[in-house]
């Protein structure tokens, strides 16, 4: 290479470049500025939510510790065991009568069911019986109207 054919750039020197790869350019650039920007927040924001879950999950676990070593107690957890302490009362009583021969079964429920209810079909039935005469009786007195 010659001195002649070598590259020498200054601040004087001159670039002509066209005008619409000029405005290519600096599309490009504003818009991967924009992109890189724009993926910036995005990892931000779940950055922020990553935390506050862990800060939620922690003091929650904290919570459940403390609560299952009786260190604090709540009125509903309070509710619960006294609802659980019920429940286990009426299963053990329930597993005593079965284990005894006490408890009525369930087929003995159904009859009394059955049987409770074809008496009040029987006794509803009667005193329909009883307002058709007394509705006859009236009608034929002249007290019933006609329709």
């Amino acid at each position: 290479m010659s001195e002649s054919d070598s590259f020498k750039i200054s601040d004087r020197s001159n670039a002509t470049l066209p005008i619409r790869n000029l405005i290519g350019l600096a599309s490009a650039v504003a818009i991967g500025t924009w992109a890189w920007f724009g993926l910036q927040e995005k990892l931000n924001q779940h950055d922020m939510r990553i935390q506050l879950m862990r800060a939620e999950v922690d003091s929650n676990s904290e919570f459940s510790q403390q609560l299952s070593r009786g260190e604090i107690s709540t009125a509903n957890s309070q509710e619960m065991f006294l609802l659980l302490e019920h429940t286990s009362r009426q299963l053990n009583a329930l597993e005593e009568s079965i284990s005894e021969g006490k408890a009525v079964s369930v087929n003995k429920q159904q009859e009394l069911t059955l049987n409770f209810l074809a008496e009040r079909v029987d006794t509803l039935e009667s005193k329909i019986e009883s307002l058709r005469d007394k509705f006859a009786e009236m009608k034929s007195n002249g007290y019933g109207g006609t329709h």
